[in-house]
């Protein structure tokens, strides 16, 4: 092992899989609208595991490099921002760059900026540019992975990512804010972390009670600062037991769409939770998870007649449930009687014949289609 690698753990395989299962969605849709686009990796490592797997933020560029949509994306410019305090490991990130490039196309359209700085005063400098040209961010997703929790004041980072188009995928180190909330030189630090004093509200507690306060006001406080109309906390637990949350934030429900869907590919009993003890022995997806939306539409919708539309909303914002869900509960509920379905008429008779939609397990509930409850 060399002096700033480290062997990758199964907690941060996953947590690289809800990356790159986002990245995939994010680049082509954001790219139809945006003729920039940035990813900005905050805390960016030496880029690779001592094992040689992918760090960040080579899986960034992996991904789109490779993805099958790319070629019409070549009109737009993607600029990855890779921040690294380290002077060691961020001359190990530009060496790894410089391998991932070999014998690859040189696209015109990526930029590619690794600086050796802390992610304060990134956000400060970009922050004070900004202003000085009254201008915008472009749309950016930035991914905050820090080994501790310095470095993170809320406000700083709120002003950064408080841009309409901005998400944030944030590492919430819950276990080591835990360890140190009643130690007395810690408080300023805590309260700039927090934004709040509020922590204080969680020390009383112990154990997940504890865990659970501390995660509940940290989303609290990036949805008031962050004005964020969706948060996706996944609960992540080490080989070790212990635990940490990685947390989505976006202002567009199709992000929350997307990472919802994959959220579910990395724990498929909805519990948004991947536990590296138990990786391997986790339960298989079982349909009958979904009996619990069935009772959700039902008490949601009772005696009501409504839009599709309104269903995926509800689902989406309001539940547990991913859009991949939906067909396959009210496919059940209409096939049992228990709901009556009208306004599909998008479908000519035709055309489900070729489609195989003639099949009740392949219905499919296209716009304007209207439910009907009991």
């Amino acid at each position: 092992m060399d002096s700033v690698t480290w062997p990758i753990e199964p907690h941060t395989q996953a947590k690289h899989n809800i990356l790159r299962g986002y990245l995939e969605a994010w680049f082509p849709i954001v790219s139809t609208y945006s003729k920039r686009i940035i990813y900005l990796d905050a805390f960016a490592g030496p880029g690779v595991y001592t094992g040689g797997e992918q760090g960040s933020p080579l899986i960034a560029l992996d991904t789109l490099i490779t993805h099958r949509s790319f070629s019409k994306m070549r009109e737009t410019e993607f600029l990855f921002a890779f921040i690294e305090k380290d002077k060691s490991k961020c001359q190990r990130l530009e060496q790894e760059i410089t391998t991932f490039w070999q014998e690859k196309d040189q696209y015109s359209n990526i930029i590619i900026w690794p600086t050796n700085n802390k992610f304060g005063n990134v956000v400060q400098d970009v922050l004070n540019r900004l202003e000085s040209k009254n201008a915008t961010l472009a749309p950016t997703l930035a991914f905050v992975d820090p080994f501790g929790w310095s470095d993170m004041a809320l406000n700083l980072m709120m002003k950064f990512i408080s841009f309409r188009k901005c998400e944030i995928l944030v590492n919430f180190m819950v276990e080591s804010i835990s360890r140190f909330l009643s130690i007395p030189d810690k408080q300023r630090s805590l309260q700039d972390y927090f934004g709040t004093d509020r922590y204080r509200e969680c020390i009383s507690l112990s154990g997940n009670d504890r865990i659970e306060c501390l995660k509940d006001l940290y989303v609290s406080q990036l949805r008031e600062a962050g004005s964020f109309e969706h948060i996706t906390p996944f609960k992540m637990i080490n080989k070790r037991g212990k635990a940490y949350f990685l947390i989505h934030c976006t202002r567009n429900i199709k992000g929350l769409e997307v990472m919802k869907n994959v959220m579910w590919n990395v724990d498929m009993t909805g519990n948004y939770k991947f536990e590296a003890r138990w990786m391997g022995r986790q339960e298989l997806f079982d349909p009958s998870i979904t009996q619990d939306l069935k009772k959700e539409l039902i008490k949601e919708f009772r005696g009501r007649e409504v839009l599709i539309s309104d269903i995926e909303i509800f689902v989406l914002t309001e539940t547990l449930y991913a859009m991949k869900h939906i067909r396959s509960t009210l496919n059940e509920m209409e096939d049992k009687g228990i709901i009556s379905v009208s306004g599909r008429s998008v479908y000519s008779s035709a055309q489900a014949t070729l489609e195989g939609m003639e099949d009740q397990k392949k219905r499919k509930y296209p716009a304007g289609t209207r439910i009907r409850f009991p």
